[in-house]
C-alpha cells in the first residue's frame, strides 16, 4: 500500500491519526514522503525436518514443518526534509541515532494507548529482532492518551492535526486542549 486516503484504508483509529499527522507534516514541509505498510521483513524462516514415509513399494523422505517462519510489516517508513529532522529530533531521537547521523528516514510502529496481552513486551521482541536481523530500528508510537490530568503521546510532544483537535460541531475536545496545533509547534520550536 501507499498513501490511505479514508480511514477505512487502515487498521485503526490510531493509524488514521498518524495518517493525518503525517499529511499536516508535509503540508509544513517537515516530512518529504512517507508509505503506509511499507514492505514486510522476514524476521525468522520456517523450521523443518525430514521424515521418512513408508509406501508400498519404495519409502519417500517428505520434509515436515516443526514451525511456520515469521516475518513483520511496519506500518509507516518516513522520511523527513532536512526541517523535520532538526525540529523533531528529540521526539525521533532512537530512530535516528540507529539508521545513523546521515539518514532522514525512520520506521513506525502504531499502537494504541490500550494494550491487551502484553502487546508492549511482544512488540519489543519484535523491535529487536528487526533491529538485529535487518538493521532497521522501528519506534513504537502511541497518538495520543491522557494519563490523569497529562497528555501523552506523539501529538503531545509535537503536534495534533487540526482534524484532530476538534469536535464535528466545533469546540476543542481533550486533544485539542492538551495540544498544540501545527503552527504553534512551529512557532515555539523555531523560537528557541
Amino acid at each position: 500500500m501507499s498513501k490511505p486516503r479514508c480511514r477505512e484504508e487502515v487498521k485503526s483509529d490510531e493509524e488514521w491519526s498518524a495518517v493525518l499527522w503525517l499529511q499536516e507534516a508535509v503540508r509544513h514541509h517537515l516530512v518529504l514522503e512517507w508509505e503506509y505498510e511499507p514492505a514486510s521483513f522476514a524476521l525468522f524462516p520456517p523450521a523443518t525436518y525430514q521424515e521418512v514415509k513408508h509406501l508400498k513399494t519404495k519409502d519417500k523422505i517428505v520434509d515436515r514443518c516443526l514451525c511456520q517462519g515469521a516475518s513483520y510489516t511496519p506500518d509507516f517508513v518516513i522520511t523527513f526534509t532536512q526541517k523535520g529532522k532538526r525540529l523533531l529530533l528529540d521526539t525521533f531521537k532512537k530512530s535516528f541515532m540507529a539508521t545513523g547521523s546521515e539518514e532522514y528516514r525512520i520506521w513506525i510502529d502504531v499502537k494504541g494507548a490500550f494494550n491487551p496481552n502484553d502487546q508492549p513486551r511482544y512488540f519489543s521482541v519484535i523491535q529487536k529482532a528487526m533491529y538485529y536481523i535487518n538493521g532497521l530500528w522501528v519506534s513504537r508510537i502511541v497518538p495520543f492518551h491522557k494519563q490523569g490530568r497529562k497528555a501523552k503521546g506523539l501529538f503531545a510532544e509535537t503536534f495534533a492535526p487540526e482534524s484532530c483537535r476538534y469536535m464535528k460541531r466545533g469546540p476543542l475536545n481533550a486533544c485539542g486542549r492538551a495540544c498544540v496545533g501545527v503552527e504553534q509547534f512551529l512557532e515555539l520550536k523555531c523560537s528557541k
